[in-house]
This record gives structure tokens, C-alpha cells and sequence, in this order.
């Protein structure tokens, strides 16, 4: 029979609990990009609609033909 050979992992991390720990802080660095982009688009579209909006008050107020 042949020997059996075993692998070695490198790791950067000491532990496990080193990887967990940072794993919850990206996870956590993404919710709040996540946030911080969903609040950047909320504002986009407000300001596109605030520019419809004024477009058509300006048409309005000329009489569109």
C-alpha cells in the first residue's frame, strides 16, 4: 500500500476565530457602503424628478401647444 500524504493548508489567519472576526467586519464595511449607495441613488432620483417636475411646470406656465 502506498503512504498516505497529507496536505497542508497555509492560512493567513492564526485561528479560526481571526477569519470569522474579519469576515463580520467586511460584512459589516458592505452594509454600510451598501447604505451609503442606496442613499446616493435616493438623491439622484429626487433630483431628476425635481427636474421633470420643473420642466413640466414650465411648460405649464407657457401653454403648451
Amino acid at each position: 500500500m502506498g503512504s498516505l500524504i497529507m496536505s497542508e493548508y497555509n492560512f493567513e489567519f492564526k485561528s479560526l476565530d481571526d477569519r470569522i472576526r474579519e469576515l463580520e467586519v467586511e460584512v459589516e464595511r458592505l452594509k454600510q457602503e451598501s447604505i451609503e449607495t442606496d442613499n446616493t441613488l435616493y438623491e439622484i432620483m429626487n433630483r431628476l424628478d425635481s427636474m421633470d417636475q420643473s420642466e413640466y411646470t414650465f411648460k405649464n406656465s407657457l401653454g403648451e401647444l
